[in-house]
């Protein structure tokens, strides 16, 4: 096993000592060793790091299509936590930016480990998030998957607002499944699949209308499934199963992402800290995937509407 380096440590008073680029500059040095005093320093100055974020997320060199290399990938991840954090309808709309700009993009590493975030960093933002949330998860110009997670986030933060706007949200997913005809039926389908996690009598029949849509072979499970979510009348919220960005900077967590990147031999040389001349380092020439991957979040490749992570995502892993 690779070994681990020891974490570097930074007291309050030196972290309070720097300015905002040189906070930068130790995410771009430490990338997946980052620790949470400095992310927490960073949250602690949010008036001087939004505007540093617009100017990041207009930034080319972080948008480069398809696999990045470590530097733009850590100035990209480690600011949407740090937005995250922020209890702030400035750092939401930011989220919204940042999210918009990866929608746009073949980055199947980043929308990987974004995806599982999203709803966290939305939590603790204002109601009127969420309305341009909606307005995400039905563009039709992004990818299917990072729409998705935008649907997702809406369940998600509705779930814990009440029961209120939860009944008003699965209406909602209802109507724009019934109009929103331009839609992709895999896409279509994975929304519908929200509302299996959900059955109410309401919505069966809107369920129910895409069955013709599932291929031939698949559709007795899939209907068999509706049965089966009906009869247990219970809810299922799996979106509500989001993971806490609180625990991506435990000590286990980062001895654990170390041993991960070094056993991958990944190359952490890309850039040099002392030639800052923006609030980041400058960005290297990205890797090429050879083939594209299907994501946890992606329709199921079998044709079942579910994601693949609710799906055969398991069955593939083994």
């Amino acid at each position: 096993m690779p070994p681990v380096l020891p974490l570097p440590i930074y007291s309050h008073e030196t972290l309070a000592a720097l300015s905002a680029p040189d906070l930068i500059a130790l995410i771009v040095r430490d990338q997946n060793r980052v620790t949470r005093e400095v992310i927490d320093a960073c949250v602690a100055r949010a008036d001087e790091f939004l505007p540093i974020f617009e100017t990041m997320v207009n930034d080319d060199r972080l948008w480069q299509d398809e696999v990045i290399p470590d530097t733009a990938f850590w100035l990209v991840f480690h600011p949407l936590m740090i937005l995250g954090f922020i209890a702030h309808d400035a750092a939401g709309q930011l989220l919204l930016q940042f999210q918009r700009k990866l929608a746009h993009l073949d980055d199947f590493e980043r929308d990987e480990w974004c995806a599982r975030y999203w709803p966290s960093w939305y939590a603790n933002k204002s109601p009127a998030i969420v309305a341009e949330l909606r307005e995400l998860a039905v563009d039709l110009s992004v990818k299917n998957y990072l729409g998705d997670t935008a649907m997702e986030a809406v369940l998600a933060l509705a779930y814990r607002t009440g029961p209120t706007a939860l009944e008003n949200t699965l209406d909602w997913i209802a109507t724009v499944i019934q109009t929103d005809t331009a839609a992709s039926d895999e896409l279509r389908q994975v929304w519908a699949g929200y509302l299996r996690d959900f059955p109410r009598p309401r919505h069966r029949a809107v369920i129910e209308s895409l069955l013709p849509l599932v291929p031939e072979d698949e559709a007795e499970y899939v209907a068999d499934d509706i049965d089966d979510a009906f009869a247990r009348g219970e809810d299922q919220p799996y979106v509500t199963d989001w993971s806490d960005p609180s625990e991506f900077y435990t000590a286990e967590a980062l001895a654990n992402r170390q041993q991960m990147h070094e056993a991958m031999n990944e190359d952490d040389t890309l850039f040099d800290s002392e030639d800052l001349d923006t609030p980041y380092n400058s960005i290297a020439e990205p890797y090429r995937r050879d083939k594209p991957k299907i994501g946890r979040n992606d329709p199921c490749h079998c044709g079942s509407g579910k994601k693949y992570k609710k799906c055969h995502w398991s069955i593939d892993e083994m």
